[in-house]
């Protein structure tokens, strides 16, 4: 079921999101002696209180993601989920309780199944309801399988003779870009334009046959593992 949703470009992650948040608003809004009905939905979602503690996760969540054979509600955040993920898990929750209202992010992660995953996240600060146990909304969209995937979809050999290829500057940028380095950041290092570097970018993208900026850190990657690149720090 899921690699078919993944597979179809599953659901329009902002449309989700915002539908999934405004249930939860009306959640705090109108009678709380249950807890919310997170199984409604079929993109996986927990809420977790304050000090990290899972209090609320649906069924696609703990069917994907939890690493737990128990049920989760109850268990520490970083018991459920993949040690790869762990630090992230903690430093994105650190800012949203500390006046960070809302992070977006992708990142790869490996899912109950064993297999690696590309995993869009929305996390949201529900401080504003003064409820403890959910101050955490978690929305976790699994969007394609990696590396697998990923490598059956692009010869690796063939995209490093095109990078090879690029421009210096659209090389640095795919280099900046990989080191996870903003748009602003690129700008000023280059001592160009927002624009100009956004340019240089999806020439870069479209030469490569890429469709997202994320994808060039995915190919970046793999170009360091097989010995490619020694490192794309160094703007090869």
């Amino acid at each position: 079921m899921w690699r078919d949703k993944i597979r179809e470009g599953y659901h329009p992650f902002s449309a989700t999101v915002e539908a999934i948040e405004h249930y939860i608003v009306q959640w705090f809004d109108g009678d709380r002696s249950a807890p919310p009905n997170l199984d409604q939905f079929s993109v996986p979602i927990v809420l977790k209180s304050k000090n990290r503690t899972i209090t609320c996760v649906n069924k696609a969540y703990r069917d994907f993601f939890s690493l737990c054979d128990e049920f989760p509600v109850g268990k520490a955040s970083d018991e459920i989920v993949h040690e790869s993920t762990v630090d992230l898990s903690r430093d994105t929750d650190a800012l949203l309780l500390n006046n960070f209202i809302k992070i977006q992010l992708e990142y790869f992660t490996v899912a109950r199944n064993g297999g690696r995953y590309l995993v869009r996240a929305n996390k949201t600060s529900l401080l504003e309801f003064a409820y403890e146990p959910y101050s955490i909304l978690l929305i976790a969209a699994p969007v394609s399988l990696a590396p697998e995937e990923f490598e059956s979809k692009y010869d690796i050999a063939k995209q490093f003779s095109i990078y090879k290829r690029l421009e210096s500057t659209q090389k640095r940028i795919c280099s900046l870009c990989a080191l996870g380095e903003t748009t602003r950041a690129i700008a000023k290092s280059l001592g160009v334009s927002t624009k100009t570097v956004e340019k240089h970018r999806q020439k870069a993208l479209d030469e490569l046959g890429l469709d997202r900026p994320v994808e060039i850190v995915r190919l970046l990657v793999r170009f360091e593992e097989r010995g490619l690149l020694r490192d794309f720090s160094k703007f090869d």
